[in-house]
């Protein structure tokens, strides 16, 4: 798919837990949240998305946990600790 239906078809990123709520800590992780269309597969997630974070020079500590119910990347992103876990809506 070329990039302007990748931008029309939609997806967010949402924050959640102790830093949406406003009651985190310096050195705590920023629990992620990345809603997809449906179209993008947990497949996706784990083979392309991965690659596409190691690509960035910010991301370090890049550590896939698939064998969860909930995909999840671990990785820390410009020094910042974030859990991004993955969800496929309609």
């Amino acid at each position: 798919m070329d990039a302007e239906m990748a931008s029309a078809a939609g997806g967010k990123i949402f924050t959640f837990g102790s830093y949406r709520l406003g009651v985190h800590n310096s050195g705590a992780d920023i629990d992620t949240l990345c809603c997809a269309p449906r179209f993008v597969t947990r497949d996706n997630f784990q083979n392309e998305f991965v690659k596409v974070i190691n690509g960035y020079s910010e991301a370090t500590e890049v550590c896939p946990v698939f064998t969860s119910k909930v995909p999840l990347i671990k990785m820390k992103f410009d020094g910042v600790p974030i859990d991004l876990l993955f969800v496929s809506l309609p």
